[in-house]
């Protein structure tokens, strides 16, 4: 953990640079599930991901979720549905001063949010959460990866 601000710091929750990749089906199939820990009311989710895909004109659906649960539920909070190019997904969930009230959008980098920014949610976070990172093919000849995650909690 570092210290930044006069006290608020980051908590690293999740990271691998372990590919995992999705093929064979047209199914959303959930890549990792993270435990999210209990959140104050004024902490952060930070989301760092590298995906690589076929280049192809058909359309990949790179999702994270935010849940109560793992798997592939949850509210769609980034959705990215490119075709040819890699890229890197970057993601921030911040408690709105209430443990209970969320707001969601892109935090810069490349990042596709399509209708997505200034996503809602209203999880109870004193409890366990999860972002679910899940992958959708339109082609299941193809194949998505993604490559790394980074997922840390900056507490306010």
């Amino acid at each position: 953990m570092s210290t930044i601000n006069g006290g608020n710091y980051r908590q690293l929750v999740a990271t691998s640079g372990a590919a995992l990749s999705h093929t064979g089906n047209t199914s959303e199939t959930a890549l990792v599930s993270v435990p999210i820990p209990p959140l104050g009311p004024r902490d952060r989710i930070v989301c760092v991901l590298t995906w690589a895909y076929t280049n192809s004109a058909n359309i990949k659906n790179l999702r994270v979720r935010y849940h109560t649960a793992a798997g592939t539920s949850g509210t769609q909070v980034c959705i990215s549905a490119p075709t040819t190019t890699s890229q890197t997904q970057i993601l921030n969930g911040q408690n709105r001063a209430a443990t209970n009230s969320q707001i969601w959008g892109p935090g810069g980098g490349t990042t596709t949010a399509s209708g997505i920014a200034g996503a809602a949610t209203t999880l109870d976070t004193t409890a366990v959460t999860y972002l679910n990172i899940t992958a959708t093919l339109a082609d299941a000849g193809e194949t998505i990866t993604l490559d790394s995650y980074l997922i840390e909690i900056v507490r306010g």
